[in-house]
């Protein structure tokens, strides 16, 4: 690969749109990476390095959107050291002026007024409105309390969210 294209790769986090791209390689020249393996497609027009994790989907949301785009339930819940389901798919609120819209592999919610924390550079909903919304939608609700347990959330703060209106967690 290009050197000045891999050090746009490592300045913007691990990912590139395919127009930036194109700036260092021919069309041909990047549809042979991608068939390699080389690059990867991870979004609509975005691309990273290799095999993409979660960490590097949600680094070419953010690029795509031109904002942090905060994760929610299951991803939030993994961020916070509690996810119980391990889903495939990223799960994130949709952040405003951006019109992100689900597709494969991603889940776009809409909550808002949802509270939201950092999680090192990440931006997240908070543990106990992430543990509230987790438990609420799924049946795992020991695990999710477990989970919560050992990550250090209060019943008090998940209380506090339930008393603002959410809806019952189902057990």
């Amino acid at each position: 690969m290009d050197p000045e294209l891999d050090a746009l790769f490592d300045r913007q986090g691990g990912v590139a749109s395919s127009g930036q791209i194109l700036d260092y390689l021919t069309r041909r020249g990047f549809e042979a990476l991608v068939n390699s393996g080389v690059l990867e497609r991870i979004w609509q027009g975005i691309y990273c390095r290799g095999e993409p994790d979660d960490s590097i989907r949600l680094r070419g949301l953010d690029y795509a959107c031109g904002t942090d785009v905060p994760a929610c339930l299951g991803t939030a819940a993994a961020l916070h050291g509690f996810d119980t389901e391990e889903p495939a798919d990223l799960h994130v609120l949709s952040p405003a002026g951006c019109r992100l819209r689900s597709t494969d592999g991603l889940v776009v919610h809409r909550r808002d007024g949802a509270p939201l924390v950092r999680v090192g550079e990440r931006l997240a909903t908070s543990p106990a409105w992430t543990a509230v919304e987790v438990a609420r939608r799924t049946s795992t609700t020991t695990a999710t309390s477990d989970g919560r347990a050992r990550a250090g959330i209060r019943a008090t703060s998940i209380n506090s969210y339930l008393s603002m209106g959410r809806r019952e967690i189902r057990t």
